[in-house]
């Protein structure tokens, strides 16, 4: 799942010419997902289903409760998935 992350982020900076901020942010929230859904046993991203991300931003919501963060997490998951549907 590396070079998925990694050409996400290349994505991220040529193609939606987003800061090396948001880019950095993105990637921690990307890996945070998929370490969380390797802990429940997913390790091909054809299986994650609407329920597991629900769960990944259930339980970031209550490490990180502030509202931008939840926020950006949900955004950069989104993007990150929807960007794996689309290569």
């Amino acid at each position: 799942m590396r070079e998925e992350v990694a050409d996400f982020l290349a994505y991220c900076r040529i193609e939606r010419r987003l800061t090396e901020l948001t880019c950095k942010c993105y990637e921690r929230d990307v890996t945070a997902c998929l370490a969380f859904l390797s802990e429940r046993g997913i390790r091909d991203l054809g299986l994650v289903r609407p329920p597991d991300l629900r769960a990944f931003l259930a339980a970031e919501a209550e490490r990180r409760p502030a509202l931008g963060s939840r926020t950006r997490a949900v955004a950069a998951v989104r993007v990150f998935f929807r960007f794996c549907v689309v290569s």
